[in-house]
């Protein structure tokens, strides 16, 4: 799992590439804080350690991974993707995570994931990440457990398009 500085260096490096392609998927566990608090932070660190090995078993070897801080991590899906292979594996994301064992409690392990795919030559990791970020509070915003693509207006819910995870 990579940091946030070496994150942010290999896409930069792969957006130099010619013609890229990829998806960037922006996670990030809802209800951090309130898990931290109430079932300790052992637990909490614990909750990262489960969702970064969900990412790392989701997804390619060739695919970028890393925590940004906190609770967030980006996933860098390089190549031309469909939607539905991305709407897949963010699936798969949202699926394993809610299987984090959370002791006797009545709390549930979720994330709600932004995504973004490549639109251009003129990308750059702020832009990228960015959008992603976008797609995620609107996610969180639907209720949290959600995946939600970036459009470019996405404060009107008839462009707004999300995934509701099975």
């Amino acid at each position: 799992m990579l940091n946030y500085g070496h994150t942010r260096e290999c896409i930069t490096e792969y957006l130099k590439e010619e013609n890229p392609a990829g998806a960037a998927l922006m996670v990030d566990i809802d209800n951090f804080q309130i898990l931290n608090e109430t079932l300790g932070y052992f637990f909490g660190d614990q909750i990262i350690s489960s969702v970064a090995r969900i990412l790392t078993k989701t997804f390619r070897q060739t695919d970028i991974i890393g925590r940004l801080g906190g609770d967030h991590f980006l996933v860098f899906m390089k190549g031309e993707l469909s939607d539905e292979l991305i709407e897949k594996k963010a699936n798969e994301v949202c699926c394993e995570v809610r299987k984090i064992y959370c002791g006797e409690t009545e709390h549930k392990v979720s994330v709600s994931i932004g995504i973004t795919k490549l639109n251009a030559q003129e990308e750059d990791f702020e832009k990228v990440c960015e959008r992603a970020q976008q797609a995620l509070y609107c996610a969180k915003g639907k209720g949290k457990n959600f995946c939600q693509f970036y459009e470019k207006d996405m404060n009107a819910a008839e462009t707004a398009y999300y995934i509701e995870v099975q």
